[in-house]
């Protein structure tokens, strides 16, 4: 990277003891996935990646937000940690809960 002098400077390094929030590698995948909010209220789902950890997941809810807990499948417990949303589509990383 170069500065406005001119002089060029190497980019800046994450401090000792960083971690990336991402600790699991990704494996991606497509298909589809029920959401159940309730036993009788689901939300279809498309499946994006998978991980040891978890699930991303692209749906059209504005209802599922961090914290929210649901049942992928009917049986897989999980939790949402995150949520980005774009015009009607949002996407939703999920950690599995034990």
């Amino acid at each position: 990277m170069q500065t406005e002098s001119g002089i060029l400077q190497s980019p800046a390094l994450p401090s000792p003891g960083y971690l990336p929030q991402r600790q699991h590698l990704r494996a991606p995948i497509s298909g589809q996935v029920p959401l159940y909010l309730t036993r009788s209220v689901f939300i279809p789902a498309e499946l994006l990646d998978v991980s040891v950890a978890g699930f991303r997941v692209r749906h059209h809810s504005a209802g599922i937000t961090p914290g929210t807990v649901l049942h992928a499948w009917g049986f897989v417990s999980a939790r949402v940690v995150w949520t980005r949303s774009s015009d009607d589509i949002t996407e939703s990383g999920c950690e599995l809960l034990d």
